[in-house]
This record gives structure tokens, C-alpha cells and sequence, in this order.
């Protein structure tokens, strides 16, 4: 077993937990310390799945707060609460909060964004205008250049809404009674539910909660395609190139371990010991010890219970590319080979734990985690969990899946080099 010393400390919260209907449920955390509240509606819709992409559901669920001569957003403004409306890669939310006397007037304002049928076309436009800038900004950006090259490379499949999302934005319609019956497919979909939290007693919030949302649909929305993640081989290479560079842009690559694995807990420390802090291996080796680099990162991308990728990226100057590739393969090949100490398990532990007491910090994001959490289904407490079951492992067990997992003859390499260097 592990040191048994690192602990949570503290207590599951006291989630409060019942059904708003068939298919609903809801999360209330009180907390009468301030007279706030805070609310997000999450629906089990994403950018990843093929029937989000084909119908600009991103397109209808973000802009149904766009009525015309602005008057949503008048609402909100002069209401003096917050309100966002969003859809990622995990989920959808529609997320607010407001002083506690305003929280009946912030629960009326979402029940009117999700039945507004019109859409200003105006503000469609802007909207996807802003995405137009930001995706022609990004093509001459090496750090976004490094990511869409991986992301290409390890999902081979051209129609992945990973691949796609670095095209062009597909042109939105704009037809109002299109894109409010998309939004009221998503907001119909059963496995919806409704964290709050706040200064609130359960009888009024299950009064106000009482007929916000529209009965679910019996037409369930396509969900995500089983989708390849490529498998690399030893020495496996992709390159870009971007003009003006000095420097070039380093990143091994791999598929991730879903977070339904029993071996998750094993990835989520070795991940913290090759790059989750300042002093970690990975920051050892290229920065500290040499001045390789000024940073280096170990990300996670598209990331929920299914596979997603794994991304460890640097950059140097082109002149010193080579070398710290190979102390970037090095770092990969000890703790493959040799794998990690005790001493950097329980380093991570308490890293870990320090992190998740922070952001448990809030009742609002305690709420919030639970909610997308259970809305992936998860455990609500499943970043402790994860945790506490990381900090029963042996050092054995631990170092048995790294000498599997961060073999680097399973990573790819990724570079962006400058134009004309040949890489």
C-alpha cells in the first residue's frame, strides 16, 4: 500500500440531492455565509458529438441570449446578475448568480432566454465574426500550430469535431425558428440537471425551480461516435511550419487513460511527477537545470470519461531544437525504465490535495464540479475520490503502469519549426 499518509482534508460536502422530474435531477449546496446565489443547468450535449456539428447547436444555444434591440441583455444588465450561456467540448451549461433578494428575477430572466424564438441576426453575425477573427488569429499563432498538428496526427478520422474545430467556422445560420427548435432539443435531453448553491432554503429554490425547464423529450439526440485514436509507433514525427519564428515548438503526444479506468489514478500522479508543478521532473530537467526553455506543460485535451490526448510540449531556440528533444525523450525513458520515488508520490499527493481543497474553495464551484461531474457520470465527489484511491496504491503499482504507459516509443514527436528551416 502507499504512505497512507496523505488524507483529504476535509469532509464530502453535504450535497443536497433530489428530482425535478423523469429526468432532472438537482444539486443544493446551502451556505448562508453571503447573501448570494449561484445556478448552472448542464445538459449532456458537446462540441464533440457529429449531430452538435451538423446542426450549429454551439451556434443555438449561444446566441438564443441574442434578441433583438438587445433585450435580454438589457434584462441582465439592469437586473445586476450574471448569466452565461455555453457549450464545450463535456457539456452545455446556461450558469448565473445574484445577490439573494434578485435570485427570483435571475431564475424568470433563464426561464425567457430558453423560450426566446428570436434570434437577433445582427448579433448571429457578430458572434460568428469573432469566431472568424480568432480562428484566422490562431493560424499564424506556433503554440496553437502545435496543438492542431497533434490533434490531426492522433485523430485520424477528418470529420472528428476535434479536426474540425481548427477549420474554418462553418457558416450559422440564422433563421430564428431553426435554430430555437435546435436549442429546444438540447434543452429537452434527459440527463439535464441543476446545481445551486448559496444563501437559499430548499422549499423556495424547489418553488422557483418549479416549471424552469420543459418537459424531456422522448427524441433522444445522437450521441458521440466511437471515434480512433491512433496508436504510434516508435519514431513516429509530424511538422509544421509558421513564419518569423526564432524558436521552434516542441510537444510529445499520446492518447490519454479515460477517467473511468481503474488505472486512472496511477496517470494522474505520474502526471503530476513529470509536469504538474514548477518542480516537477519535467521543469527540472529543460529549465532549471539548463535553461532549455523558459516553460514546459503536460496537458490534457478533450479529456471527460472517454479517451482523449495527452500533450507534453516545450519550445527552445531552432539552434538548441535537438537537444532539448532528446532530454524531453530522456525524462520520458527514466520514468518508463526506472520509474518514480516515493518520496515524488507523496510530493504529488499533497500537491493534489492542496489543489482540490482550493477549488472546493467556494460553495459555487463545489456545486459546479458535482453537477459536471454527475452530468458525465461520475461520482459528484470524484476528483477526491480519484485521490483518495491514488494514495492507497503501492509504489509497485504505480511504477508497473509507467513503465508501460510513458514508454516513448509510444509518443509521437510534434514540432513547429520557421519557415524555410527544414526542420
Amino acid at each position: 500500500m502507499g504512505s497512507g499518509q496523505i488524507l483529504l482534508a476535509w469532509d464530502s460536502p453535504a450535497i443536497d440531492t433530489w428530482s425535478l422530474d423523469e429526468a432532472t435531477e438537482v444539486y443544493f449546496l446551502a451556505d448562508d455565509r453571503a447573501p448570494l446565489v449561484y445556478i448552472t443547468l448542464s445538459f449532456p450535449v458537446n462540441n464533440l458529438m457529429a449531430w452538435a456539428v451538423e446542426n450549429h447547436a454551439e451556434a443555438a444555444f449561444e446566441c438564443q441570449i441574442f434578441a433583438p434591440e438587445r433585450r435580454l441583455e438589457r434584462m441582465r444588465d439592469e437586473l445586476g446578475v450574471s448569466l452565461s450561456v455555453g457549450m464545450g467540448w463535456g457539456y452545455t451549461t446556461i450558469s448565473g448568480s445574484s445577490l439573494k433578494a434578485d435570485f427570483p428575477d435571475l431564475i424568470d430572466l433563464i426561464h425567457t432566454v430558453i423560450n426566446n424564438r428570436e434570434y437577433d441576426k445582427d448579433q448571429i453575425r457578430k458572434w460568428q465574426r469573432d469566431r472568424i477573427i480568432g480562428w484566422q488569429a490562431n493560424k499564424t499563432s506556433p503554440q496553437i500550430t502545435l496543438v492542431r498538428t497533434a490533434v490531426e496526427g492522433i485523430f485520424p478520422d477528418q470529420d472528428d469535431p476535434r479536426v474540425r474545430s481548427y477549420h474554418k467556422p462553418l457558416d450559422v445560420p440564422t433563421n430564428s425558428v431553426r435554430l430555437s427548435r435546435i436549442r429546444d432539443q438540447i434543452i429537452a435531453t434527459p440527463g439535464r440537471n441543476i446545481g445551486v448553491s448559496g444563501h437559499i432554503d430548499k422549499e423556495t429554490l424547489q418553488d422557483l425551480l418549479g416549471g424552469l425547464l420543459p418537459p424531456v423529450s422522448r427524441d433522444s439526440i445522437p450521441t458521440e461516435t466511437k471515434r480512433t485514436v491512433r496508436k504510434f509507433s516508435a519514431n513516429t514525427q509530424y511538422q509544421e511550419s509558421v513564419k518569423d519564428l526564432t524558436q521552434t515548438y516542441i510537444g510529445y503526444m499520446r492518447g490519454t487513460i479515460p477517467t473511468t479506468s481503474d488505472q486512472y489514478p496511477m496517470y494522474l500522479v505520474v502526471n503530476h511527477v513529470l509536469g504538474g508543478t514548477f518542480s516537477s521532473r519535467l521543469y527540472d530537467r529543460l529549465r532549471h537545470e539548463s535553461g532549455d526553455t523558459y516553460g514546459v506543460s503536460l496537458s490534457q485535451y478533450f479529456h471527460g470519461v472517454k479517451q482523449g490526448m495527452l500533450l507534453i510540449r516545450t519550445y527552445t531556440h531552432t539552434s538548441n531544437a535537438n537537444t532539448a528533444i532528446a532530454k524531453l525523450k530522456n525524462v520520458l525513458e527514466e520514468v518508463s525504465t526506472s520509474g518514480i520515488t516515493q518520496a515524488e508520490v507523496d510530493a504529488a499527493l499533497a500537491n493534489l490535495v492542496g489543489r482540490e481543497i482550493f477549488l472546493n474553495e467556494t460553495p459555487q464551484s463545489t456545486v459546479r464540479r458535482w453537477s459536471w461531474n454527475k452530468l458525465l457520470g461520475r461520482p459528484g465527489d470524484f476528483h477526491s475520490k480519484t485521490i483518495q484511491r491514488a494514495s492507497q496504491l503501492s509504489l509497485d503499482e504505480i511504477n508497473e503502469f509507467a513503465a508501460d504507459f510513458f514508454n516513448p516509443d509510444y509518443f509521437a514527436l510534434v514540432k513547429v519549426v520557421p519557415t524555410g528551416s527544414g526542420g
